[in-house]
């Protein structure tokens, strides 16, 4: 056997010059992959409209008409003498245009909405304090005369107060009574704090989660917030009866960015009916009990957009109004103390990435390069600057900027440029809600106390403020702002 192996390789090569190459080795077989579990979301119907909601509703809105109606008929008897059956035009227009800012408050806020969500009282006395204000401004215009005046002015927050007194009560009865099916929910991803929370919704009938969602099945518990997890992501995309759900929650967390990124990419589909759940857990200066920051895939209606932006312009311009004789001695004086325009531009980042420009008084003597901002111990500050900013008004020409439109009164802190390089998912959710939605920058941001004001905290805040912002909640910033300063902008 070694002879005939010798002779083999003693034979001659009959092309010497040919490239001799090893012989290929076989590749190795690929080790099989984990073979995918099949989906099994269950088969769902879709919720049918409740009856029950919208007659409460209608019965609701009846009930605010009748309160008008009385309120009218005092306001014609007390003022004019009169009954409503003999009122003249003249006496009915002062009336109608006292009243009515009252129903178009009410409208404005969205307090008729019959969908699924939460019954809160908040929703109308935003609109309903929005409707006392401009009733006011209705009755020393319209009233003929001081009897008039005085009995339109006492009868707008009477029935101010017995319309909100009213929305109070049918928000608790609400709650209190199963008028309706709670929505059909799915979720898609989870961190511990979305599921107790999510938890505890399905416990009081806000919520019916039939399903859940994860980023790896085989590695995630058999349940989520008691729904079976039956599936990935790319399994509820594809689940037949997806369309018929009410809600899909996407549950992100806010220190991961590399996962939150990736899930809300994998979501990308559902980014128009999605509601964002972030966890701020673990995130510095964020309190534990108000870590969840919740951005409902709706947003505000727009009615409580309309009521928003008509209050900044009342608001605004009535200040301007009453500090305009201040403001322009204010500006004089920084004229002549010192070279330079009285007033400073200020650029900042609103939070739905566009570049806004503010204005504010100038405090420090003008030098070419000088920051925008400087600390409040700098040796470089006017004799103004420091009155201006101890009265509190260095900041008051930005009322001119809500007015234009640049920015809100109470809204989500804008940002110093370069900076967003924190919490980068949930960064990415709060700018494509505030596009989505027309979210401006806000002068006062609402801050809950004993928050330190870190970048984690301070977006946890901005988020929070976006899911429940009303003109309610902005004259509870301002009352809270004017008591005791908090950050601003600029």
């Amino acid at each position: 056997m070694a002879t005939a192996s010798r002779r083999v390789l003693d034979a001659p090569d009959p092309d010497p010059f040919r490239l001799r190459t090893a012989a290929p080795r076989a590749a190795p077989e690929p080790a099989p992959k984990p073979r995918r579990r099949p989906a099994t979301f269950p088969a769902i119907a879709p919720t049918p409209p409740s009856l029950a909601a919208f007659a409460a509703t209608r019965a609701l809105a009846v009930g605010d008409w009748a309160i008008l109606a009385i309120a009218a008929t005092l306001a014609g008897r007390w003022g004019f003498a009169a009954a409503p059956a003999a009122w003249s035009l003249a006496e009915a227009g002062p009336i109608l245009a006292v009243l009515a800012p009252l129903k178009l408050g009410l409208w404005a806020a969205a307090a008729y909405d019959s969908r699924p969500r939460p019954s809160r009282a908040e929703i109308a006395l935003g609109g309903v304090t929005l409707g006392a204000v401009l009733a006011f401004a209705a009755a020393a215009a319209a009233a003929p005369t001081a009897k008039a005046a005085a009995t339109l002015s006492a009868i707008a927050p009477l029935a101010a107060a017995a319309i909100a007194l009213h929305h109070t009560l049918w928000a608790a009865w609400m709650r209190r009574c199963a008028h309706r099916a709670p929505p059909l929910a799915a979720l898609a991803g989870a961190t511990p704090a979305a599921i107790r929370a999510l938890e505890r919704m399905t416990a009081d009938a806000r919520l019916r989660l039939v399903a859940a969602a994860a980023d790896r099945r085989p590695r995630t518990a058999a349940t989520l917030a008691g729904a079976p997890v039956c599936g990935d992501l790319e399994d509820l995309r594809d689940w037949r009866d997806q369309g018929a759900l009410d809600r899909i929650i996407v549950a992100v967390d806010a220190l991961d960015d590399a996962g939150s990124t990736q899930r809300l990419e994998r979501m990308a589909w559902a980014a128009r009916r999605a509601d964002i759940l972030v966890d701020f857990t673990g995130a510095p200066g964020v309190a534990p009990r108000h870590a969840l920051a919740f951005l409902p895939a709706q947003g505000p209606g727009a009615g409580a957009l309309f009521a928003k932006r008509a209050f900044d312009i009342g608001v605004s311009a009535a200040a301007l109004a009453a500090l305009a004789p201040i403001l322009v001695l204010a500006a004089a004086a920084i004229r002549m103390e010192s070279r330079g325009p009285a007033l400073a531009k200020i650029h900042r980042r609103a939070i739905d990435g566009r570049v806004v420009t503010l204005h504010r008084f100038r405090t420090h003597f003008a030098a070419p390069g000088a920051p925008e901002t400087r600390p409040a111990n700098d040796g470089a500050r006017t004799f103004m600057g420091v009155a201006l900013d101890a009265l509190g008004l260095s900041s008051a020409p930005m009322l001119a900027d809500v007015l234009r439109g640049e920015a809100s009164l109470v809204g989500p802190a804008a940002a110093p440029l370069g900076g967003w390089r924190d919490c980068i998912a949930a960064r990415t959710v709060a700018q494509d809600y505030a596009r989505r939605f027309g979210v401006r920058a806000g002068l006062v941001a609402l801050v809950p106390a004993g928050w330190s004001a870190t970048p984690e905290a301070l977006l946890c805040a901005d988020m929070r403020y976006m899911a429940h912002a009303s003109v309610w909640v902005d004259l509870y910033a301002l009352a809270r702002a004017a008591l005791r300063p908090r950050r601003r902008t600029g």
